[in-house]
């Protein structure tokens, strides 16, 4: 039982209440025993309030350190600070598919998520059968958002449809960043994108969830709709994992990701140098991205000693590359000879119009001033 209730009789009994007795479901499979169980004794009254004042079992030698990280987040004395069923769920499958990875059958209990229920299941202890039913029932619900007879291996499409849809979104979010969007518009326009392409996200995100090693791509769009909050919670240090994942695998979306969570500390520290190493990686590959990126690390100093020269040199190959950020940089350069760069109005004219072209505003406001200044005929 939730020890609030111990404190407060009228403490109404809710979700939290059910993580916090997973919690305690989790650590009896890891010790093949009721928690604090010792033979020839039975409950009292005193072992109600040791847990209410915050006395748990002790960890099992040997037990996978994020699995028991789990079971304590999930047996916090504040309700709050209890992660939500799916999120339990979520870092139980992340760390089946660690173990399944890295280690094999190291574990016979944290292999298979089957194999985990199964085992609370026959438990001899008839309350805990009885309240893992009732998690069955909100890992489906929550996860899926949905009526109760839909599951998560339910997909509407056919794999191979789900792949192309999966593989068209990830083009698409390229296309956005290259073209010079911020994360916040692209959040935005991937919405718009699923919206006008008929797009069921919930349904996109359910396959991600239950094929997270299909390919670099889902990896990468599964750590994307963690890192956005799309369909889940966010959860920027799960998407951090996700993209180093899909990084390693050469995935390029997946590597200025990693870069964009060093430089921001989004579900990892802080590092800049970092940031920078992932993003010269991407615009070495030439993609505008990881050159515009990269030219403002160069400009500002970020991670690397600042160079005005290549900071100009990466703003241009973005430019090339068709990124109206970079072109409107263009403008400013050639607009007041900036740097190592001679001032030309006409190159700034040129650059300003071209990025305008593309819908950046700031770029239109300074082309209009430049125009009627200068009186260009056009």
């Amino acid at each position: 039982m939730d020890p609030k209730k111990f404190s407060n009789r009228s403490y109404s009994l809710n979700k939290k209440s059910d993580v916090y007795s997973v919690g305690v479901l989790f650590w009896e499979i890891s010790s093949g025993k009721p928690p604090f169980y010792v033979e020839g004794e039975s409950y009292d009254g005193c072992l109600a309030v040791q847990i209410m004042q915050g006395h748990r079992e002790t960890t099992v030698p040997d037990t996978p350190i994020e699995y028991v990280k789990l079971y304590t987040e999930c047996w916090n004395d504040n309700p709050d600070n209890r992660p939500s069923i799916q999120e339990v769920v979520e870092i139980l499958d992340s760390i089946i598919n660690q173990n399944n990875e890295n280690i094999g059958k190291k574990s016979d209990q944290m292999t298979n998520k089957n194999i985990v229920l199964n085992s609370i299941k026959e438990s001899s202890h008839g309350e805990l059968s009885q309240v893992i039913q009732e998690f069955n029932k909100m890992n489906t619900k929550e996860i899926m958002g949905s009526t109760s007879n839909q599951i998560i291996s339910q997909n509407i499409l056919p794999e191979n449809d789900l792949s192309v849809i999966i593989n068209n979104i990830t083009e698409f979010i390229f296309e956005v960043l290259n073209k010079g969007n911020s994360n916040y518009e692209l959040k935005q326009k991937v919405h718009d994108y699923f919206n006008n392409q008929n797009i069921n996200s919930q349904e996109i995100y359910n396959w991600l969830f239950n094929n997270q090693n299909y390919n670099s791509n889902s990896i990468f769009l599964l750590g994307f709709f963690k890192h956005c909050g799309i369909e889940t919670s966010e959860n920027k240090k799960m998407a951090f994992t996700l993209f180093i994942n899909a990084s390693e695998q050469d995935h390029i979306l997946a590597q200025y990701f990693v870069g964009y969570c060093y430089f921001c500390g989004d579900g990892t520290s802080k590092n800049h140098s970092l940031a920078f190493k992932y993003y010269e990686k991407v615009a070495n590959k030439n993609y505008a991205i990881g050159q515009w990126n990269t030219g403002i690390c160069y400009g500002n100093g970020h991670g690397i000693n600042k160079e005005p020269k290549l900071a100009f040199y990466w703003y241009e190959k973005a430019a090339n590359n068709g990124n109206m950020v970079c072109m409107y940089y263009l403008g400013t350069y050639y607009e007041i000879g900036k740097d190592h760069v001679e001032k030309d109005i006409d190159k700034a004219i040129d650059w300003y119009k071209k990025s305008a072209e593309q819908g950046y505003e700031d770029a239109q406001e300074c082309f209009e001033e430049l125009t009627k200044t200068n009186w260009v005929l056009l």
